[in-house]
């Protein structure tokens, strides 16, 4: 009993590789969004008298992309550490207690 190979139709190809780059896309543009705001915002946060920047006679380049990678490090480790964690519980609780109840 040999299994026959379905063709899949041309549209129905491209269609599965149009949504799996979307899926991909989608998270890399998100990340690099969020990290060109956080690189214009970090300027401005820091305060003049620990930003290198403006006391020392040349410019650190790339403090700011320096920041908001530390930053992105920082609520990823929270995330899966802390807040993960709790939320997953959460989950699961919910998730028991809806079934007990069918």
């Amino acid at each position: 009993m040999a299994k026959q190979k379905k063709k899949k139709s041309i549209s129905l190809i491209i269609r599965n590789y149009f949504i799996t780059g979307v899926v991909v896309l989608i998270p890399i543009g998100f990340t690099l969004y969020l990290s060109k705001i956080l690189i214009g915002i970090s300027s401005k946060v820091i305060p003049e008298n620990i930003n290198p920047n403006s006391y020392l006679p040349f410019e650190i380049p790339g403090l700011e992309i320096i920041l908001s990678v530390i930053f992105i490090t920082i609520v990823g480790g929270l995330s899966l550490s802390f807040l993960g964690k709790r939320k997953n519980s959460s989950f699961k609780n919910n998730l028991l207690c809806n079934s007990s109840n069918d």
